[in-house]
């Protein structure tokens, strides 16, 4: 199993946003050249590669996390990975599962594609509850704790810090 740990952010200007730069990528094609044909890999970002957070808690243009930015004329999202697709083709289909936080959500997204599963987890912070936000808006807090055997990452164990 091949552990690549990203740096998954980028910034313009004063804001930050998900990107993984021209030479991270060369890093990634250098690794990969060096890791048997078989090998599974396994990310490590800061800025999740995709999150549905994005959908449904919605646009937002204004306060101190906005959803949108423009970077060389081109709009994106800034809490997701604008080339994360640029990742995975470097990886070459052997992607186990892309680990990431900054959403401060619990989320896991799976997607099924001819070469095989698509996985995506994005792990909780250890925050207080958001002032006001109440329901199923409130962020859980706490860590998953994962296990590698036989050379597969298993579903994760989340490890609730309320009340602690």
């Amino acid at each position: 199993m091949l552990f690549l740990g990203l740096d998954t952010v980028d910034h313009e200007d004063l804001w930050d946003y998900g990107q993984v730069d021209s030479l991270r990528l060369q890093w990634i094609e250098a690794r990969m050249e060096h890791a048997p044909a078989r090998t599974p890999v396994v990310t490590f970002n800061h800025i999740p590669f995709v999150s549905a957070k994005m959908t449904r808690y919605g646009f937002v243009d204004a306060g101190v996390a906005p959803t949108p930015i423009r970077v060389d004329g081109v709009d994106r999202f800034r809490h997701v990975v604008s080339n994360y697709e640029e990742v995975l083709s470097r990886v070459g289909g052997r992607l186990e599962v892309a680990l990431a936080g900054h959403i401060h959500v619990s989320e896991v997204i799976e997607y099924a594609t001819h070469p095989g599963t698509l996985r995506f987890e994005t792990a909780a912070a250890v925050v207080v509850p958001a002032a006001g936000a109440g329901g199923d808006r409130d962020p859980l807090s706490g860590v998953t704790v994962y296990q590698v055997r036989d050379g597969r990452v298993d579903a994760g164990e989340f490890v609730g810090l309320e009340g602690r």
